[in-house]
């Protein structure tokens, strides 16, 4: 019944019925017709925030800020998904022997070793998927790394890829233990 005042109101003003000085709608007219659409509508059930003032209307769907935080957090559960799926991957992709070289090679301790060709595969292995480098940004070359040293971070580091492969092997793994490594400081990129 109101919606039907509300559209013939609406309808008397615009067919020149109404006074033609007060034809215009004023704040007063939008309110009520606001008022008697509100009251008619399930949209009230739904309102979280209405504001009328001089800068406008302002209204605020408790719906659309629920949906806005489904999303948000759905989106936050697949962005994990894909680090615990990119830590799965790094993990399958080398073998335990290749990981732990490599996080030997993250750690910040001196790695000395007595005889290179207990590692150089895995080394090979590291340094065909670019996950190690050269400290001096050369072309990295296992056979000149001498067979035994000090420390063989001398002629060899991890490469940024090799620090992305250890944090997604901590994000999925959390047995891996990486705490030590530092890996934040390491990466060009931050999350």
């Amino acid at each position: 019944m109101a919606t039907v005042l509300g559209v013939i109101y609406l309808i008397l003003l615009v067919a020149g019925e109404i006074d033609p000085e007060d034809r215009r709608l004023k704040n007063t007219d939008v309110a009520i017709l606001l008022i008697v659409l509100l009251i008619n509508s399930d949209l009230t059930e739904r309102l979280a925030k209405f504001r009328l003032g001089s800068e406008g209307v302002t209204l605020k769907l408790e719906e659309l800020e629920e949906q806005q935080d489904r999303m948000n957090q759905t989106q936050r559960i697949q962005e994990e998904e894909i680090k615990d799926l990119a830590g799965l991957l790094v993990r399958d992709l080398l073998s335990t022997k290749e990981r732990d070289l490599l996080k030997r090679l993250a750690a910040d301790r001196p790695f000395p070793y007595e005889d290179k060709e207990k590692f150089v595969e895995d080394l090979i292995q590291l340094g065909d998927r670019e996950l190690i480098e050269s400290p001096s940004q050369d072309e990295l070359k296992i056979e000149e790394i001498p067979q035994s040293s000090d420390d063989l971070k001398q002629f060899v580091q991890v490469s940024q890829l090799g620090y992305i492969c250890l944090k997604f092997m901590q994000k999925a793994f959390s047995n891996e233990r990486l705490d030590e490594l530092e890996i934040e400081e390491q990466l060009d990129w931050k999350e």
